[in-house]
């Protein structure tokens, strides 16, 4: 009789033993599963502020007021004047201190240029290049390049390129 009884103790001993190895199981694979959906989810939360960032940098220097077209009428919304294109570079390149913290802290690691498309012409200007040597993305907007001198509207693409740290 003790015989019989210590078969059936060490039956349910084998019996608990097995559901605890099958719920330690279960419970491995669902913490496996729950991080590689959790890491999927920070990758892409990652990726979608990168964008969110570069769309910001693209909006401010559409609406940055060193570039903007005015006269006394007002600011022309999406229009860009070429003289003071030029007149922000060549400050940008002579003051680095300018262009190395107020205006990094503004743009960060990007490239931004313009380019006029119609009518046909050779003007190209890059204003901001910082580049990084991470991942890229890249933003054509069409614009309204004014020229003073000659009072011609002319279409433009600015190109704003950021670089992920």
């Amino acid at each position: 009789m003790p015989n019989n009884l210590l078969r059936k103790a060490q039956i349910k001993m084998f019996e608990t033993v097995m559901v605890l190895v099958i719920f330690f199981f279960l419970l491995a694979f669902g913490l496996v599963f729950y991080a590689r959906y959790h890491s999927f989810s920070v990758t892409e939360k990652i990726n979608q502020n990168f964008e969110l960032r570069a769309i910001e940098i693209a909006q401010s220097v559409s609406f940055m007021p060193e570039l903007q077209c005015s006269n006394f009428d007002g600011v022309r919304e999406d229009c860009v004047d070429r003289l003071k294109l030029e007149a922000f570079r060549e400050l940008l390149n002579r003051d680095e201190v300018l262009r190395n913290e107020y205006y990094y802290d503004l743009l960060g690691q990007s490239r931004i240029s313009f380019k006029q498309v119609y009518p046909e012409s050779s003007y190209e200007i890059v204003i901001y290049d910082r580049p990084g040597t991470g991942t890229k993305s890249s933003f054509n907007i069409p614009i309204l390049l004014y020229d003073p001198i000659e009072h011609e509207y002319n279409t433009g693409v600015m190109t704003v390129e950021v670089y992920q740290k």
